[in-house]
């Protein structure tokens, strides 16, 4: 939640090695969390790593998505890994998810839409994802998923609302604030945001002050 990967992935093999024994539905989902969170510190290493990894997450996509029984976010574990290699069999189970009775769920769901559809560049589709995600996640009085969010909602601003993207980046910070400090990238994955948004409204200076600030 807080983007510590390295520490997360550290963690979840400490819980790996601890419970051994065979596959569970429980030990599968922490392996699930425990590979994804690898894919984000391991980009430098090994072609075999990683080949071996992508096999280990097409097995726990066939055993997770064999148990819909299990409970909230950890039915989410099978389409994220599903759709390293089926798009469209991912896409349709997350919609199922989408339309399901559990809010919460649902506002996952769709926030996993929007990330999707955003960097297919379906702008469109992007925007209704984004709008269900933030009135699921305020239903459910969810924080860390419209923080999550809401800087999606400020990107699509930019093309028809830019003076309000600055307010959704404003309550993405203070509710990601809620959770502890940001980790390294986060914090540069908001500068970025905020010298997107001051130089599109021409406020160059506030721009400058914020690239000085990623530099840093």
């Amino acid at each position: 939640m807080c983007g510590r990967h390295s520490d997360a992935a550290y963690w979840l093999g400490e819980v790996l090695a601890v419970t051994g024994g065979g596959p569970t539905p429980e030990r599968d989902c922490v392996r699930a969390a425990h590979l994804l969170n690898r894919a984000d510190i391991l980009s430098g290493g090994t072609a075999g790593e990683a080949a071996d990894d992508r096999t280990e997450m097409r097995e726990l996509a066939d055993r997770l998505l064999a148990h819909p029984e299990l409970p909230s976010h950890y039915r989410v574990f099978g389409p994220v890994l599903l759709f390293l290699r089926k798009e469209e069999a991912a896409l349709a189970i997350f919609q199922r998810l989408a339309d399901g009775d559990d809010v919460w769920l649902s506002g996952l769901a769709h926030m996993f839409q929007a990330e999707i559809a955003g960097n297919a560049g379906v702008l469109m589709r992007m925007r209704v994802h984004v709008k269900a995600a933030l009135a699921r996640f305020r239903q459910a009085g969810d924080r860390w998923g419209r923080a999550a969010t809401l800087p999606m909602s400020a990107h699509l601003r930019r093309y028809d609302d830019l003076d309000g993207a600055p307010a959704d980046l404003r309550e993405a910070r203070t509710l990601a604030g809620e959770f502890g400090s940001l980790s390294l990238g986060d914090q540069l994955y908001s500068d970025l945001r905020w010298i997107d948004v001051h130089l599109r409204r021409g406020d160059t200076d506030r721009g400058s002050t914020a690239r000085w600030r990623a530099l840093r």
